[in-house]
């Protein structure tokens, strides 16, 4: 009900791509969430992304990292960002069940 957010419900691909074109940062801070599609659709359009930390795959990237319930670091991070941008590079071929499952097991040890 927020006048500042917009659903804008299921789009083409080249819908998405038009707007991380237009688009000065994405953020996801979900603390379950694995790699999900709209993180790579950002970094693959070159759009500065926040990521949470202790995702096996974040550590393929280096988007800028902060903790979900860190909302001070995040507020810093999303006003820091027009003034010095870092766009995120991800490797996808390292997105696979054969690259990834060694990671999450690790963590569990």
């Amino acid at each position: 009900s927020d006048a500042s957010i917009l659903y804008v419900g299921n789009l083409t691909q080249s819908e998405v791509g038009a707007l991380y074109g237009g688009a000065a940062m994405a953020a996801n801070v979900s603390p379950v969430e694995g790699m999900p599609r709209s993180s790579i659709e950002a970094i693959s359009q070159g759009v500065p992304v926040i990521l949470p930390p202790k995702v096996p795959e974040f550590t393929e990237t280096d988007a800028e990292l902060v903790a979900p319930g860190d909302v001070e670091k995040l507020c810093d991070l999303m006003l820091d960002q027009p003034l010095c941008p870092k766009t995120a590079q991800y490797n996808v071929e390292v997105h696979d069940a054969a690259a990834i499952l060694p990671r999450y097991l690790k963590l569990i040890e």
